[in-house]
């Protein structure tokens, strides 16, 4: 059966599992790591490093500054230019690390812990920074393995801490995960971009991408405001319990783009017309995932 399906039909359903297998597997570590730790501690534990977790999170959705769906745009447009585009968007939105970076010390992190969150947040602004190449050239078999690297080392860090795992270990554990994962994939894609060639600070990256932080910021906001309320109120242990559950519904929404994704950049190029006519079988297949995933 699979054989008798069109070459250029088998090869963007081979994409689109592909490239979920690799989305699927990011919810899968995240929610391995909180059970890894409630097994090996408690709730209560959990539940504090998620004090962290979340302004962690939202600093690095901050540094994005829609740099993945501005990006596609823009080497959609400008094939011949994307090394350029990508150093230059690169050079400009670090300016972002260099202010928020400073304002994580206002927060209640200790002296070793701001150290640990800085470290994890520069090494997930640059892996970050790589995922727009591997969308552009579909290099997810390449993120699957670094992917699994990162969470080994994450894993392997928390186990061997088990007996006195605290706050401080955990974040060790995170940073060590995201330094690796940053290491190697600009090992792997550098080549891609360039990356020793010429940085400029291009202002107006940061005001074109700017309608597409204000849609990703929206998105996660509305999707985990009430976690940073239950943050607020709720003690540590019922904390981490919310967190481990709801990360399974976010996660279900999550599945809408693991179609279109792959296909972003082909996207932008089709007319209006086109979009209208896509937009119909999608809104159906989104309908079939939805009472799939109901029960």
């Amino acid at each position: 059966m699979w054989s008798s399906i069109k070459p250029s039909l088998r090869n963007k359903i081979q994409t689109i599992l592909i490239y979920s297998v690799r989305n699927l597997i990011l919810p899968a570590i995240n929610i391995g790591l909180s059970l890894m730790v409630i097994r090996l501690s408690n709730e209560s534990l959990w539940g504090s490093f998620v004090n962290y977790l979340i302004w962690i999170t939202l600093a690095i959705q901050v540094l994005g500054w829609g740099n993945k769906e501005f990006l596609l745009r823009l080497f959609s447009k400008y094939p011949a230019k994307i090394a350029q585009n990508w150093r230059n968007n690169l050079w400009s939105r670090s300016l972002g690390f260099m202010l928020i970076g400073p304002l994580l010390f206002f927060l209640p992190f200790s002296p070793q812990t701001y150290l640990f969150a800085l470290i994890w947040l520069f090494s997930a602004f640059l892996s970050q920074s790589w995922e727009v190449i591997i969308l552009y050239q579909k290099r997810f078999f390449l993120v699957i393995w670094i992917e699994l690297v990162g969470f080994a080392m994450t894993a392997g860090w928390i186990f061997l801490q088990r007996v006195s795992l605290a706050i401080d270990s955990i974040m060790t554990a995170y940073m060590l995960g995201q330094a690796l994962k940053a290491i190697l994939l600009t090992i792997s894609l550098r080549d891609t971009t360039q990356i020793t060639g010429k940085f400029s600070f291009e202002r107006k990256h940061l005001i074109q991408a700017f309608p597409f932080l204000l849609v990703g910021l929206s998105g996660m906001l509305n999707s985990r405001i009430d976690l940073y309320m239950v943050n607020g109120f709720l003690p540590d242990t019922e904390v981490g319990k919310y967190q481990v559950m709801t990360s399974l519904f976010i996660y279900i929404q999550a599945l809408a783009g693991f179609i279109t994704q792959p296909y972003v950049k082909n996207i932008y190029r089709l007319s209006s017309q086109k979009i209208s006519r896509l937009s119909f079988p999608m809104a159906g297949l989104g309908i079939v995932i939805l009472f799939l995933t109901i029960p």
